[in-house]
């Protein structure tokens, strides 16, 4: 199982495994992700740095993203899918996490649920190109099977990663699709 996993599923680089590295985040029992904000972010960053702790990958985990016109924090996980980051919180898109960490070292790695959709404000969402034939499953599951509906999601992603020099990309799925996708079929 191990052998299969690292000789085809594990990212190579020259032939050879990426090396092992150490993944930091900031504390979540102290505070919820969706009222972090980018100065937060920042003095944990610096508090690893300050500190001594060896850190190759900070990890900006759910919570990040906005609602509405962009500027409204959601506040709980479940109501995470629309892949616009909250400028309200984090004004720079991430370009000042990402230029920190350089100048330390450190790499940003960013969480996305780009299959689910759970927020409610899909007017948003339709204003920013998305389409309601892409949505399965009573409009919360993202289908990835439509050309057109991949591209734009790649945009979507991608503009959030190129406007924050973000290097890692973590992508969830928290949601069991079987019945959604199987009403699709």
């Amino acid at each position: 199982w191990r052998g299969w996993i690292a000789d085809c599923n594990l990212r190579k680089t020259n032939g050879e495994l990426l090396p092992a590295g150490s993944i930091a985040s900031y504390a979540a029992m102290t505070r919820p992700h969706a009222k972090n904000t980018e100065a937060m972010e920042l003095r944990d960053m610096r508090k690893y740095v300050e500190n001594g702790v060896p850190v190759d990958w900070y990890w900006l985990d759910w919570g990040w993203y906005a609602q509405g016109d962009g500027s409204i924090p959601l506040d709980k996980c479940e109501n995470s899918g629309n892949w616009q980051v909250d400028t309200s919180r984090y004004p720079s898109r991430f370009a000042d996490l990402s230029a920190y960490g350089k100048e330390h070292g450190i790499r940003l790695m960013v969480w996305f649920e780009q299959e689910i959709i759970r927020t409610e404000n899909k007017e948003y969402l339709y204003s920013l190109g998305l389409k309601k034939e892409w949505l399965l499953g009573g409009g919360y599951l993202f289908d990835m099977g439509q050309k057109e509906a991949r591209e734009w999601m790649l945009s979507q992603v991608c503009k959030v990663i190129d406007e924050g020099g973000v290097e890692g990309y973590n992508s969830d799925f928290n949601a069991n699709p079987g019945d959604a996708w199987r009403s699709a079929d």
